[in-house]
């Protein structure tokens, strides 16, 4: 669903691109809100100077995730991994915290090819994975990828389960997966998982 709210800041109107999944609640949003606080992480649904995009990438049942973020802010570009641990209460039925591990991460090619490619392996457009007819919806708990994009007029967050084992029955899933191949070789970045 893709709705506009005005950005209080600067009364500019952002529009904002995300799967509601109930009564015009965002799971996914609201916990990637609650873990992009928690690690202190730039605030993107009110729109981003000039552009910021931002990969969770969550293995199944592990207490290790990374977020990668390519950005451009006063026209320079930068990029970087969280390697990030969540710390669990001794019941382990709730996370205390969560510690970071931040790399800099410098590109082979040049910043602008590499986000030229990233647009023509669809990164801007691709829908959340429950917006597909038949794309299978595994239990809870299986590895997931979310994106989020950010410029100064639009926002948009989605997000696939298990795109590796989807790749060869959905056209989206190959996409994700030639984008998060294309980050690994341009920025040598080690992932923790098999998306």
């Amino acid at each position: 669903m893709i709705l506009s709210n005005l950005n209080a800041q600067n009364n500019q109107q952002i529009v904002t691109d995300m799967y509601y999944e109930s009564h015009g609640k965002s799971i996914v949003f609201d916990r990637v809100k609650e873990v992009r606080n928690s690690l202190k992480l730039d605030t993107l649904e009110n729109g981003y100077d000039s552009i910021q995009l931002r990969l969770w990438l969550t293995p199944s049942r592990s207490d290790e995730f990374q977020v990668f973020c390519l950005k451009r802010k006063n026209h320079i570009w930068s990029s970087v991994c969280y390697d990030v641990s969540a710390f669990f209460n001794k019941n382990r039925d709730s996370i205390l915290f969560y510690k970071k591990e931040a790399h800099q991460l410098a590109p082979k090619s040049s910043w602008e090819t590499i986000f030229k490619k990233l647009v023509k392996l669809n990164v801007l457009t691709l829908p959340d994975f429950r917006k597909l007819k038949k794309y299978p919806k595994p239990f809870d708990g299986g590895n997931s990828i979310t994106i989020e994009i950010a410029t100064i007029k639009w926002y948009k967050i989605y997000m696939f389960q298990e795109p590796n084992y989807n790749k060869k029955k959905f056209k989206e899933a190959q996409d994700l997966d030639n984008i998060l191949k294309l980050i690994s070789y341009e920025f040598n970045l080690q992932l923790i998982d098999k998306f």
